[in-house]
């Protein structure tokens, strides 16, 4: 790719060379050190290839060989310029084109994030930017030693990251932090108290001294397992207390639909715009955009991609929906399927770490809207640990 690239930029001719003497013709080419490729033989001649100034030198030799050139192709920029002389936007493109290249080759095209399981990208592209890290920044303007420093001192969640230049190709890789979990530690004196009212099921106690006994009624602080014991003879021992405590509990909920409701929907008339993106360049491919009064809008970019890596170069399309909004009236039936849905949700999302044991709906309606509450009793794990100071 290089060699066709650089052959482009020199030029080069292929020639057909006849004639009685073509040995000799050979022959001299070689004494003069002009170099000859791609050698076929064809009919009563050869089909031969030249640099542009090696073909401008044979032409002297040629009647001394008495052979015949007949030049058959060129290429090279030189001839396509040549060409295109009077087409203006052809010199010009091309001359663009080698900025764009020679801007290009010099600045960091694409930026690559390695080793963030639990970090948000975004979160780090954001404070990639604040070290003035971005696509499009010169190669040249960037001290990976010192950004590696900056980013793990600005970003509490990395504990280590390394800056590598490939190419145009920035890859960050970084080591997530380890955080201790926010617990006491299980050598510190601590009580479990009650995290809600309730009746205990169930209290296993492996340290400490019980408060409460099974079928007790508990409201929420209640020390229920204390990390303090006097011993008969006076001496006071402190510990760390764990149990594994069960409660029941009441829970209730309510939830509310009217039967009159606005919904939106599509029309069916959609319409399309593009823009095209490069670095923070932005141009419109279209001339107006959708008048929807009422649209919703989806956004897709389809960034240029060169051997698995994304360029700073993409095509956005932006699609609009156009909507409306009608009035619609359900039926009782239709408002009590839309209530359990709801219930099922707040189950699935509240209740899922619990027993239900019992469980009780209550349906009303008035003129304009349909309610239900529900009454829950439930059996779950109980206890939360809370530290104890010790003052000398």
């Amino acid at each position: 790719m290089i060699l066709r690239l650089l052959d482009f930029l020199s030029g080069w001719v292929q020639f057909f060379v006849s004639g009685s003497f073509c040995d000799v013709f050979f022959k001299d080419c070689r004494f003069y050190g002009i170099r000859l490729y791609d050698i076929k033989h064809k009919n009563d001649g050869y089909f031969c290839r030249a640099s542009v100034s090696d073909y401008r030198r044979l032409l002297r030799i040629r009647r001394k060989s008495r052979v015949k050139i007949k030049l058959t192709k060129k290429v090279g920029i030189r001839f396509l310029l040549f060409r295109n002389r009077h087409r203006i936007g052809v010199p010009a493109g091309i001359l663009l084109s080698v900025i764009f290249i020679i801007f290009a080759s010099n600045r960091i095209w694409c930026i690559n994030i390695v080793g963030n399981d639990g970090i948000d990208e975004s979160k780090i592209y954001a404070s990639l930017e604040k070290l003035n890290v971005a696509v499009g920044v010169k190669k040249n303007d960037l001290d990976t030693r010192s950004l590696s420093h900056l980013l793990v001192v600005n970003t509490p969640e990395i504990a280590w990251s390394a800056f590598n230049i490939n190419g145009s190709v920035l890859t960050v890789e970084i080591d997530e932090r380890t955080f201790a979990p926010n617990t006491i530690d299980q050598k510190s004196p601590c009580n479990i108290i009650a995290d809600f009212d309730g009746i205990i099921e169930n209290m296993e106690v492996y340290k400490g001294e019980a408060m409460f006994v099974k079928g007790s009624a508990i409201k929420k602080g209640d020390i229920l397992v204390s990390g303090i014991t006097e011993l008969s003879n006076g001496v006071t021992v402190f510990s760390h207390s764990n149990a594994k405590i069960t409660a029941v509990t009441n829970e209730a909920v309510c939830f509310e639909l009217p039967l009159t409701q606005s919904v939106t929907t599509n029309t069916g008339n959609v319409n399309k715009i593009s823009a095209f993106s490069a670095y923070n360049l932005k141009l419109p491919l279209y001339l107006t955009v959708p008048h929807y009064k009422s649209y919703r809008k989806e956004i897709i970019e389809k960034p240029l991609t060169v051997n698995g890596q994304k360029l700073p170069v993409s095509i956005t399309d932006i699609i609009f929906y156009e909507t409306k909004t009608n009035t619609v009236t359900y039926s009782s039936g239709e408002v009590n399927d839309m209530l359990k849905k709801l219930i099922e949700e707040y189950e699935l999302e509240n209740l899922s770490n619990a027993e239900i044991l019992e469980k009780e709906e209550t349906f009303s309606q008035n003129e304009d809207t349909l309610s239900v509450t529900v009454k829950y009793i439930i059996k779950k794990s109980m206890g939360t640990e809370q530290k104890i100071t010790v003052t000398q």
